[in-house]
C-alpha cells in the first residue's frame, strides 16, 4: 500500500480547472485501487484476456477529474484497450504504450461543472491480453497520478493550483503461475571439472529460482546426477531458504566428484521444492506452455588429470 503524493506533471485538466473552476470543499481523502486487488489464475494461459477497473471507494467525494498512470510487466501481458468510465465524459488522454508498459487517462467532468462526483466510483476499465507465463504488478504510479476536487462559487486565481484530494493508492496484481519455479539458469562451478586443477573435488552446484504468485515459504533445491547412460548415481540438497513475493534467489550444493568415476561425463537435475501451506515440501510448478521450469539441467565432465 502506498500513500498518494502530489503529480509531478502539470495534468491538462489542472489547466482547465484553474481557468474555470472555483473552490468547493474538498474530501478528507479516501482510496484509489485496482479492482480485483489480485488475478491468480492459471488458466490465463497466452491469448487470454481480462479486464481491471481502476477505482475510488466512498472516502473520495466532490471529484472533478482525474489523471491516472498505470504500469505493467509488458514481458507478462499487453494492455490492448482503455475505457475511461462515462462519469467523466471530457477525456484529456487515453494513450496505451505498450513498449514502456502503461497505460494513461486523464478525463474530467464536463467545463463548468460545479458539483463533483461522489465515490464509490469506477474511473477506467483496463483490458489486457496475456503474452507468457508470469507475474505482474498491476501498478498506480503515485507520481503521475492526480484527483480533483470541484470547484466552488468563485473562479480560482491564475497562480492557485487546483484543490487536490488526497488519497491512498493500492495496486493490483496478476500471475498465471503458482509455487516457486526455476528460472532455466543452473549453474555448475565448471563444464569440465579436473582433479589436477581442483584437488579437494568439490564441484559447486547452484540453481536460481524465483516466487511466482504463491507468497512467503521457504524453497530448496534438490540436485540429482545422473551418468551418460541416464542412471542416477547422487543426489544432493541445497540448504533451505526463505523467500518472497517476486524474489529471486540461489540455492547452492557441493558435489564431491572424488565419489564418482572417471573420465566420465554427467548431467545433473535442480528440482525446485518449497513449503506449501500445509508445510509440505512440493515440486514447483509448471512454468511455461513449453515445459515446465520446475527443473534445470547441466552437463558436465570429471576427468582425473
Amino acid at each position: 500500500m502506498k500513500t498518494w503524493k502530489k503529480s509531478i506533471m502539470l495534468p491538462i485538466i489542472a489547466a482547465i480547472l484553474v481557468a474555470t473552476m472555483a473552490f468547493a470543499p474538498v474530501s478528507a481523502g479516501g482510496t484509489l485501487f485496482v479492482s480485483p486487488s489480485s488475478i491468480v489464475d492459471e488458466t490465463k494461459v497466452a491469448g487470454s484476456t481480462f479486464d481491471i477497473t481502476v477505482d475510488v471507494d466512498a472516502g473520495v467525494t466532490n471529484l472533478w477529474g482525474y489523471e491516472v498512470v498505470l504500469r505493467y510487466n509488458t514481458a507478462v501481458l499487453t494492455a490492448i484497450l482503455s475505457t475511461p468510465t462515462t462519469a467523466f465524459s471530457d477525456v484529456s488522454f487515453n494513450m496505451i504504450n505498450d513498449a514502456a508498459g502503461w497505460v494513461w487517462v486523464a478525463a474530467s467532468l464536463p467545463m463548468g461543472t460545479k458539483v463533483g462526483v461522489d465515490g464509490p466510483q469506477t474511473l477506467v476499465t483496463i483490458t489486457f491480453s496475456v503474452d507468457d507465463i508470469g507475474t505482474s504488478t498491476l501498478n498506480i504510479d503515485e507520481s503521475y497520478t492526480t484527483l480533483i476536487s470541484a470547484a466552488g462559487a468563485q473562479p480560482l486565481p491564475p497562480w492557485v493550483p487546483p484543490p487536490q484530494i488526497p488519497v491512498t493508492i493500492v495496486d493490483g496484481y496478476f500471475a498465471n503461475t503458482l509455487g516457486i519455479v526455476a528460472l532455466n539458469t543452473m549453474f555448475v562451478e565448471t563444464r569440465r571439472f579436473s582433479l589436477i586443477t581442483d584437488p579437494e573435488g568439490l564441484q559447486t552446484l547452484t540453481g536460481l529460482i524465483k516466487e511466482m504468485g504463491f507468497g512467503w515459504t521457504k524453497a530448496r533445491v534438490k540436485f540429482t546426477v545422473y551418468d551418460a547412460e541416464g542412471k542416477r548415481v547422487k543426489e544432493l540438497m541445497s540448504e533451505e531458504k526463505s523467500i518472497a513475493p517476486e524474489q529471486e534467489i540461489t540455492l547452492s550444493a557441493d558435489l564431491n566428484v572424488r565419489e564418482l568415476r572417471m573420465p566420465a561425463s554427467y548431467s545433473v537435475e535442480a528440482l525446485v521444492e518449497y513449503l506449501d501451506t500445509t508445510g509440505t515440501w512440493v515440486s514447483g510448478r509448471k512454468g511455461s506452455p513449453q515445459g515446465t521450469r520446475s527443473t534445470m539441467t547441466k552437463s558436465f565432465t570429471v576427468v582425473d588429470y
